[in-house]
């Protein structure tokens, strides 16, 4: 026990409970800051002295606190949205939505051999990530004489065959590729680039190609996308005029020597989007002011059996990070308790041992 007799000894830990004041006018939830190491007060105290120098020797006759800053520097190992953005000095997180869809893009290849970082639209360069799958580059979109979408109905991963609407067999040859598209699959990653090992009419076009789909497909509305014979446009080659970097991050990379050869040359990518939502994004550097608030600064002892807690409002500053592949990374903040001047009663919060026995009068 901590207790004994008069006196209470601590094995203490802590948490750090915090409601930040309204940011514009919304009000905001009470955060749990997460496993913190044990908070510990600093104090400072301002002195004044007076001195009496009767005699030739100074004595101290007097003295009087002027000034009282009680500071906690707060070592958090929860690295959330909303702790980095206390971090940053942002503005609470928000919801990110990103709705699972195909997107069409025109992109510019500043430099061949150099990374190429997918965005939105033609007109918009919001940068996006996460993707499921890069399903093709080609060097313009579809319209005629271009490229050329046609329907297709089945895939058969096991004999990975893909069978197209009428008769495509003048216009696929060996080592060609096309592009099927993500509109009517049931798996999205059947919608990537496809090598043409041969393409054979009957009543329908069977094109046997030589990567694996992931799932077979019966029955299907789906559409690819290729160059027929005297189309003047390009499905280039993956692997070979370009590669996926990282699917995670939104970056293919254009394969020096291949088919892109010139710097600055546009290309249309085709790639698919993973939804996402929640509260994933914050602005840094939005919050005009210090972040204030009120804060609950817990100390437990004995499993939770004595708490006891420091109430107050405070301002929190960022004071630095420490990110590491070696061990769990923390951020640090100065916690800052603020005096209020119109709480005669209480101007500094209050402490408060609110579980647990209380030591006798020794």
């Amino acid at each position: 026990m901590s207790v004994s007799g008069a006196q209470d000894f601590w094995v203490v830990g802590s948490r750090l409970y915090f409601q930040q004041d309204a940011v514009d006018s919304v009000d905001q939830p009470w955060v749990d800051l997460g496993v913190i190491q044990t908070a510990n007060p600093s104090l400072e105290v301002e002195k004044v002295e007076l001195m009496d120098s009767d005699g030739g020797l100074k004595s101290l006759v007097d003295e009087a606190v002027t000034a009282m800053n009680e500071t906690y520097e707060i070592v958090c190992s929860n690295i959330s949205a909303r702790n980095l953005a206390f971090l940053m000095m942002a503005e609470p997180p928000t919801s990110f939505t990103q709705s699972a869809a195909e997107k069409e893009v025109t992109h510019d290849c500043p430099k061949v051999g150099g990374l190429v970082k997918l965005h939105d639209s033609d007109t918009d360069n919001t940068l996006l990530f996460n993707m499921p799958v890069i399903t093709g580059v080609m060097s313009a979109a579809v319209s005629g004489g271009v490229l050329t979408e046609s329907a297709i109905t089945d895939i058969v991963a096991s004999t990975k065959t893909i069978t197209a609407t009428g008769d495509l067999s003048s216009d696929l040859s060996p080592g060609d590729q096309f592009i099927v598209r993500r509109t009517g699959l049931a798996n999205i990653l059947n919608a990537k680039t496809y090598t043409v090992v041969t393409a054979t009419y009957t009543s329908s076009t069977a094109i046997v190609v030589v990567e694996t789909p992931a799932a077979d497909e019966t029955t299907i509305t789906g559409t690819i996308v290729y160059a027929a014979s005297g189309d003047s446009g390009t499905i280039y080659d993956q692997d070979t005029d370009w590669e996926v970097v990282s699917l995670d991050r939104g970056f293919i990379r254009i394969i020096d020597g291949g088919a892109i050869s010139a710097d600055g040359t546009d290309v249309v990518v085709i790639f698919q989007l993973n939804a996402l939502s929640g509260e994933r994004t914050f602005l840094p550097q939005t919050m005009e002011d210090v972040i204030k608030g009120e804060a609950l600064i817990m100390w437990s002892r004995d499993n939770h059996a004595d708490q006891t807690v420091r109430q107050a409002r405070v301002s929190i500053t960022p004071a630095g990070a420490a990110l590491s592949a070696d061990d769990f990374s923390n951020i640090t903040f100065t916690v800052k308790v603020l005096n209020d001047i119109t709480d005669a009663d209480e101007p500094a919060g209050r402490v408060l041992h609110f579980k647990g026995t209380v030591p006798d009068v020794s």
